[in-house]
Order: C-alpha cells, then structure tokens, then sequence
C-alpha cells in the first residue's frame, strides 16, 4: 500500500521540528491514521519537500486532507490550502498564480511585495511555457520565496487538475525546497488499474513521499461510522452502507446522516441497527460530480435505469433525442472519470444512482421510464422483470395507466414476491394507478399486508384505514377478513389501543353483522389487548369454525398461546405453537429445531432470537436481538414480543452488560406480560447488589400477573422468592413459595416450569432426589447456559459435585458469559474446587471489569458484581489503566465502543 522515502545522502540544512499528526478524537480517520502519521513525519524531517496523496474517485482525498489541515494548525502551522478544478488546464501557469494570490492575502510587508511580484510574473511567463530556461528561473524564483515564508505547508487538493506548465515546475520545486521549513502536500487522482506518471516521478525524485489513499473497507467503514452516529454499527448496517457507498467516506458520511436522520437507523445497546426492511430513504448533501448540459442528461437517464443493463445507453438516446454514439461518447468521459463503471451504465457508487435519480424531477423522472416501459411491452428490449416494475412504478400514467395496474398488481399479489420488500412500492403505485373503487381497494389491502409482512406497520395502518373509514370495503368476504385482521395487527404495533378496545366490544361499523368472522376478529383484539380471559373461552369455541386461512391461524395461535398463559389446559401443539414453545424455552420439543440454520430468512426474527440463544449463539442472538429491538412494536404478538425483551436482557446480564439490560427493562412497555420482563430485570438488579429492589419487583410482578390471571411466568418467580427466603433462613415463607411455584408450574405444563420446580424444591428442601432430576432434565432440554445456571443454583444445596461445576465452567466459557462465569470462579474458590487457567480467568476479570466500567456502574455495584469489597475494585481499576493507558472512565468506554481496547492479556 505504501512506498518508502528515498534517503538524502547529505543531511538537510534545516529541519522542523517533528509534527505528530494525529485526528482530532471527535473526527477520527478510519483507515487513515497511519496517512497521517506519515505526513506529519514528512513535514517534520527535512527531507522530504513534497508529499503526494493518489486515489481514485471517492477515496477520500480531500477528507484526508482537511484532517491534514485542522492538525496542522491545531499545533500552530501555518497552512495555505488551495483546491483545483478542471478550469485550472486551461492556461499556462495558472495554478501557480492562484497559490500564489492565496498567498499574498495572508502576507503582509517585504514578504508580501515579493509574492506580489511573483505574482505579476506569473501572468507575463504564461507566453513562454515552452521556454525551460523560463520555467527553471521561475522554479528558482517561486522556491526562494516559499523558504522564505516557512514554516509553512502548502496544501493543493486535486492538483490532477492543475496546468501542464505548473506540472512541470513541481519536480524541480520539490528539490529546491530540501532542507527549508516548507513542504507541498498534493492530493491527485489516479485511475484504478492504471500507474501515474505523476506520482511515479515523484517516487523516482528521491524527495517525495508518495501515499496512496484506498477507498474503504468493510472494517474501515464500520470504524467510520462508529465515529459518524456515535455508536458501532451492527452487522446489516455497516453492510448495507459499505455496498451503497463503495467505500467512498464521503458518501458513506451523506448516507450515515441521511439515515439517521431519516429513522433508518436506531440506536440499541449503544449500537446502531438497520430498520428492518427500511423505507426508501433521500441522501441528505449527497456529494454529487458537478455535472452540466448533456453529462448531467444522461446521468439522470442512467440513474432511472439503473438495472436495465446494456440496454441502458440506447433507451437514454431515445429519451434524450440524442443519437447512440453521443450518449456512448458521454459515458466514456464518465467512466474516466470514476462516475460510472462501464458502458452498461452502471454508477461506481450505488448511492450516487440513488442521489440522482432523487435530484431529477418528478416528471422528469416519470418521463425517462416510460421510454423503458414501452420499448419492453414493444419487445424492442428484454430484461429482468423486476426492473419492469420498478419502472412501471416510476413511470404512472405515462406507462397506460390500465395494463401498468394490472401488471403492478400481479406482481405484487404473486406468493414468488411475498418476502420482496419492493411489493409495497409496487401495490402502493398500483392504488395510484386505479380507475374504480374495487381496483383501489385490492391494491390498497395488498399494499396493508405487504406493510404487515415487512413491520412497516405505520404505512399499513395508512391502507387499512383508507378502506375501513368508509364502512365495508367492495372485497369478497374472505380478503375483507384478512384486511380486517392486518388492521387490527397495524393498531397493535402503533399503539392504537383505544381503537383496538372499540373492535374488541363490537363498536366498528365495518365489522361483520354475525358469524364466526366477527367472533374471531373480536377475540383477536381481546389477546392484542392482553384480555387472554375474555378471549379463551372464544378460542376455544372457534377451533371448529370455517375461518379464512390466514385469520384461522392466528386464533389458533393465540388460542395455544391463552391456555398455557392461563393454565387452563394443554394447548395445541401444532405449526402455531411454534413461536410459544421457542419463547417460554421449549424449542427443544419442536423437530425442527434446526430451521434457523438452513433457511434463517423464513424463521421469524422473535423465534430466531430464542433459538440461538437457547442453542448458545449467543453473538448471533445478540445481533438478532438488537433487530428486534429496533422494529420496535412490529410484532403484533405480545407474549413473543415481551418473552423476546426478556430474553435481550438475560443476555445483557451475562456478558457484563447490566446497565443496558437495566435500562432496556426500564423502557419496556408495561401493558404486556410485564411480569415476564420484571424477572429478568430483577435478576439484573440483584446481581447489582440491589436485593431489596430487586425482592420488591419480584413481588410486584406477581401481584400485577395475579391481577391479570396470568399463570406463566409466576412460576420463576415463586421460585427465585423461595430461593431468598431459603437464603434468609425463613423456612416456612420458603415452603410456601415453593408450593405455589409447584402448583404454577403444574399448570402451565412446560419443560422450562418443570425445571424451575426441581431447582427450587431442591434448594429449600435439600432434596437430593430433586437435584438429580433437575440435572437430568437440563440435560435433556440442550440447553447449554440452562445447563450451566442449573447447576450453579444447585451448589448451595451441597448436592453438585466438583465435575458439575467444571462442565458448568467451560459451558459459560464457551458461551462467552462473562459475569456468571466470573460468579461461578467466585463459588468454586468458595468449596475449594480448581479453577483451570489462571492467567485466562485473570484476564476475564480484566475484560468483565472494563465492560462493567463501560456500562457507567459505580464501584460499589461492580464491587457486588464481583462479591468484592469497594477498595478492591478501586485497586483494580489503577492496575488496568496503568496497564491499558487510559486515564479516566470516558476513555475506556470509548475504546470498547471502537473495539480498540486491549482486551486480550498482555
């Protein structure tokens, strides 16, 4: 990537001091510090007069150079920039002239005298380019009065652009100025695959130093925008925008704001997470090439076709009015310019396709496509028909309005397209394109189900009320009822709780007049509601009815999920358990636990999160995890949405990260199944040392499920009361807590409720019988942190054996579970079991310390964290940032943040 500097063979007269440039922490350069360091040793030694900066279009030239720049004068250099442009060829000595006119405005005296006279020849020499003695005294003349101004960096961005006869003094410059307090900085663009003559003399002179700026990758991006939004990006983000910017930082800068700012991206567990199936998103500032006349035409044209192929450039003639050769002629300057990548149209950067077609007018825009569209229906050109509707999309009436709807509608009702995000844009264009009510009407319920599909629940909501508001929608009976059933989905996730009260009591005036329709869609709105006892005994009643397909299965869903949360009686276990058994920690029954593995795309993000976790893939699982979070409510079903949160804040917990699985309980929404959350969130706050808090949530959580006539869920927490109360020595409250855990577990009837009865009985009863039952069914449930956790809540019953507590060791080892691993070492050393790896547990100490100083806990709570005293943390953490370098707690969180912590031991 890099070339070394020639060594002089005589030492220079004068040297610099040596400047260490280093980015600003606010404005860090991913990729680039070691650029940077570079410079600063150039400009600091002497040696080198001329430092040369080559990239291709969209390498991040000039960034590099303003973070150049801003370094520079932070240590009090004085710096000259001065930025090129085409313009600049154009006439002998030019660019001479304007570095210089820069130079005189902050000169003042004798200094500025001499800059001003070279200024005026300058513009008498531009008749004698040609003449080498001319330029030699020139070069002479300009060198002299450079020293004499130094220190001083003279910056030129783009110099590529800069005339041949100001080129040429360069190289003889750069000599002259060996050994002054001035250096030149250039920055030039090179073609990708192609040497520069520029640069290659430059190496060859012996006092250049030659960089060459490389457009981003994939990890230097991810560090960009962490830096960019504040946050690490999660794994789609930081894909999706490295695809659509290619690399380019000031692209990848414009994407970063415009989809924060746009709510693509939302922040959880302090990182930055993609939107699940994001809205078409505008680039706010897009650095688009300064096109004019018929380049910026054509590059419209071809941002509108993008996709098209080959057959691109013929359609841009055609709707330009120019011919074949003009448009081929444009794009070949195009594509030496590093705007496109070949003759197929296509553009370098993914995203500039996106920020031109944006900048062209609606109509315009309209305009360009239907050319597309009639060649294609004319069979003067072929292609993937996926591009046909987009450009259906694009072009409206201009296509034919009655063949564009039909062809939109087909493709968005297709079952081929369910998973295409693109079925929005496509029904929703469809709706636009309708001539009567019906037409509108089924356009508008496939764009509602499509939303539904994509958790754009918001823009569904829009279709379904549009139908709704005017009574009876003109649909067939079946398509009114799924319609209905997306609204009251769309109301679910958007908090529209009062509507949803008003369908569940009967109070729509769209709602079928009678029969099982009707019944069904109420007691749908009864379980959104978190009315599951007024909804049971409908379920169960409609288990035989003749329901449209897709409504059926949502109260067969909803009526397995109503009588285990009820404990009224074995639900069903079909296809609609599914989710229900993944979320209550059941997975293990279902046959096709595996799924997730082969085709992840058609499991549901709620069940994928409860399959990796429970299978201990627990990055993955976080990584879905944040997912999600960030679709916020979209999940129209409340148990699998407030099981999925309690699951998120488990895992929080046991990697170290209790004060975002505290401040994700704390934002949980408190109508649904609170109590789930509530145990997960006390786990965390006992961990903390806040054991009365953490009894009082207990507490309060069974209270609001009694209230609610909830039975799943209490049976953890009648059993993590009796395990206190054991603690405390309260033996009778123990037993009593123990039996109510029995009879809840008994009732609910899961594997995960069984366990939980074992554990306990064995805790305050010391059975032994009890114990080994509960390691067996841990076993058996493959589970590898249950398993592990089963074992450590058995230890104060003097029941496990030292090999249970090595196996537990090295499964909370694998699973990367940071703080209960730590728990357990505490515990062995406690009944005098070896732990293995001492150095390995002190660095995990090391590394559960630092993520615990991260997540803004105090001493005291990290010091119950570790079942230490406070004056040991603080001893602690003066070994780790003598160790590390850092000097407060800021810095350190900070370098978590950007995975720049040492978290390895040294």
């Amino acid at each position: 990537m890099t070339h070394g500097t020639a060594a002089l063979s005589h030492p220079p007269e004068r040297t610099c001091p040596r400047v260490v440039l280093a980015p600003p922490e606010r404005n860090r350069m991913a990729g680039r510090d070691d650029l940077l360091r570079d410079v600063g040793d150039a400009v600091g030694s002497g040696a080198v007069s001329f430092v040369a900066l080559g990239g291709t279009v969209g390498s991040g030239r000039s960034t590099l150079l303003d973070a150049v720049d801003e370094a520079l004068r932070q240590q009090e250099h004085r710096t000259v920039r001065v930025r090129f442009t085409e313009v600049d060829r154009r006439t002998p000595y030019r660019a001479v002239h304007r570095v210089l006119a820069k130079l005189v405005a902050c000169q003042h005296g004798r200094a500025r005298e001499r800059v001003e006279h070279l200024l005026g020849l300058t513009a008498r020499l531009a008749e004698h380019a040609d003449d080498e003695l001319t330029a030699c005294r020139l070069a002479t003349a300009l060198s002299s009065a450079l020293a004499a101004l130094g220190p001083l960096v003279v910056l030129l961005d783009d110099a590529h652009w800069a005339d041949d006869a100001s080129a040429a003094l360069v190289p003889d410059l750069a000599r002259r100025l060996v050994g002054t307090r001035c250096t030149l900085v250039a920055t030039y663009r090179v073609h990708k695959g192609q040497k520069s003559a520029v640069l290659d003399a430059a190496r060859r002179s012996g006092h250049a130093l030659v960089r060459i700026v490389r457009r981003f990758t994939a990890r230097h991006t991810a560090q960009a925008l962490t830096d960019l939004l504040g946050a690490a990006p999660d794994a789609a983000l930081n894909a999706e925008l490295h695809r659509l910017s290619a690399g380019c930082p000031a692209w990848l800068a414009s994407l970063a704001e415009s989809y924060r700012d746009r709510g693509a991206v939302c922040f959880v567990d302090r990182r930055a997470v993609l939107r699940p199936d994001p809205a078409p998103i505008a680039l706010s500032h897009p650095p688009l090439p300064a096109e004019e006349g018929t380049r910026r035409k054509v590059l419209r044209c071809l941002a509108v076709y993008d996709g098209v192929g080959r057959d691109a450039l013929p359609l841009a003639a055609r709707a330009l009015g120019l011919s074949e050769q003009d448009v081929v002629d444009v794009v070949d300057d195009l594509v030496a310019a590093g705007v496109l990548t070949d003759r197929t149209g296509r553009f370098a950067v993914p995203a500039m396709a996106l920020a031109v077609r944006a900048a062209t007018g609606p109509f315009e825009r309209r305009r360009i496509a239907s050319v597309a569209v009639h060649a294609w229906w004319s069979g003067e050109i072929r292609g993937d028909d996926d591009v046909l509707a987009d450009l259906l999309a694009e072009a409206g009436s201009l296509a034919g309005a009655p063949r564009a709807h039909r062809e939109l509608l087909d493709r968005a009702t297709d079952p081929r397209f369910a998973a295409d995000p693109r079925v929005l844009r496509w029904s929703a264009a469809a709706a636009s394109l309708a001539r009567t009510r019906r037409q509108r009407a089924r356009a508008l319920a496939r764009h509602c189900a499509a939303g539904v599909r994509h958790g754009r629940m918001r823009e569904a909501l829009g279709s379904s009320r549009e139908l709704l508001s005017a009574g009876v929608p003109p649909l067939p009976e079946p398509e009114r009822d799924v319609l209905a059933l997306h609204h009251l989905l769309a109301l679910a996730a958007c908090d529209g709780r009062a509507e949803l009260a008003r369908i569940a009591d009967g109070g729509a005036a769209w709602l079928p007049s009678g029969g099982a329709g009707r019944d069904a869609l109420r007691a749908v709105a009864w379980c959104l509601l978190d009315r599951w006892a007024d909804a049971a005994p409908e379920l169960r009643r409609l288990r035989t009815a003749d329901l449209e397909p897709e409504l059926a299965l949502w109260c067969r869903r909803f009526d397995a999920t109503a009588s285990v949360l009820l404990g009224t009686s074995p639900g069903p276990r079909g296809p609609e358990s599914r989710s229900l058994l993944l979320a209550v920690g059941d997975g293990a029954e279902l046959p096709d636990r595996g799924l997730d593995t082969a085709l992840p795309d058609r499991v549901p993000r709620a069940d994928l999160l409860q399959l990796q976790w429970s299978s201990g893939r627990w990055e993955e699982a976080m990584s879905t995890a944040r997912q999600d979070l960030c679709a916020g409510s979209t999940d129209p079903d409340p148990v699998v949405a407030a099981f999925a949160r309690s699951t998120a804040i488990r895992l929080l917990t046991a990697l170290g990260r209790l004060g975002s699985a505290r401040e994700l309980a704390e934002q949980a929404p408190r109508a649904s199944l609170a109590h789930v959350v509530d145990h997960a969130h006390a786990t965390a706050l006992r961990l903390l040392g806040e054991t009365d808090e953490s009894e009082r949530l207990l507490r309060s959580a069974l209270r609001n499920a009694t209230a609610q006539g909830v039975v799943l869920g209490t049976e953890v927490l009648w059993a993590d009361l009796a395990r206190l109360q054991a603690g405390r020595g309260e033996h009778e409250a123990a037993e009593r807590s123990l039996l109510r855990t029995e009879r809840a577990a008994h009732r609910v009837g899961t594997g995960s409720a069984e366990l939980e009865s074992l554990i306990a009985r064995a805790a305050v009863l010391g059975d032994r019988s009890s114990a080994q039952a509960a390691v067996e069914l841990a076993r058996r449930r493959r589970s590898p942190f249950e398993c592990a956790v089963t074992f450590l809540r058995l230890v104060p019953t003097g029941l496990v054996t030292d090999r249970l507590l090595a196996e537990a060791y090295d499964l909370l080892g694998e699973l990367g579970a940071l703080l209960w691993r730590a728990r357990l070492r505490k515990c062995m050393q406690e009944h005098r079991v070896s732990v293995p790896g001492r150095t390995a547990a002190r660095s995990e100490n090391d590394r559960l310390l630092a993520v615990l100083v991260a997540e803004a806990l105090s001493n005291r709570q990290i010091a119950a964290v570790f079942s230490t005293t406070e004056k040991s943390v603080e001893a602690r953490l003066t070994r780790m940032f003598a160790r590390t370098g850092y000097r407060s707690r800021v810095e350190l969180a900070a370098a978590l943040l950007r995975r720049d912590f040492p978290l390895d031991d040294d």
